[in-house]
């Protein structure tokens, strides 16, 4: 009789173990229906967000007030003949921060003399950008005159 009392205490206390700690056990139900209410909060919100903007698409597709209302407030965009005002409000300018003082660079960590090298030589004639600098136009020399003043020196 004691043995019988003796193992049914044992098979008791295994089921209290496995519905307190294991695989679902009352803490795991517990923790998953917190879980499940969160993402019903969350499905909710999603499905409002998605109402509002279905109704946005709804807006943009049927009419053409909302789409000249992103235009404005979004791209800034007018129509001809309107003029554009844009208040601006002053805000106070904040101090600036103090600059930390600058730590002077000691000799022997100055570099020594680097010499530049220069660029390479362009030629005027192949250089398109000194065109804008030139005061007089080059008169176009005619070949055949140039080669006549040529052969008679």
């Amino acid at each position: 009789m004691k043995t019988i009392l003796v193992m049914l205490l044992l098979v008791l206390l295994a089921l209290q173990v496995r519905l307190w700690a294991g695989a679902g056990s009352i803490a795991e139900i517990v923790r998953l229906e917190n879980a499940i209410e969160a993402q019903n909060v969350e499905n909710a919100q999603l499905e409002a967000r998605n109402g509002v903007l279905m109704e946005d698409v709804s807006d943009l597709r049927n009419g053409l007030d909302s789409i000249e209302e992103r235009a404005r407030n979004e791209l800034g965009l007018i129509r001809q003949g309107e003029t554009f005002y844009l208040m601006v409000d002053e805000e106070p300018k904040a101090p600036e921060p103090a600059t930390p003082a600058v730590e002077p660079m000691r000799p022997e960590a100055l570099p020594e003399k680097i010499a530049l090298e220069p660029p390479p030589e362009i030629a005027d004639e192949d250089n398109p950008y000194l065109e804008m600098f030139r005061d007089e136009q080059v008169a176009p020399v005619d070949s055949a005159a140039a080669a006549g003043s040529t052969a008679d020196q």
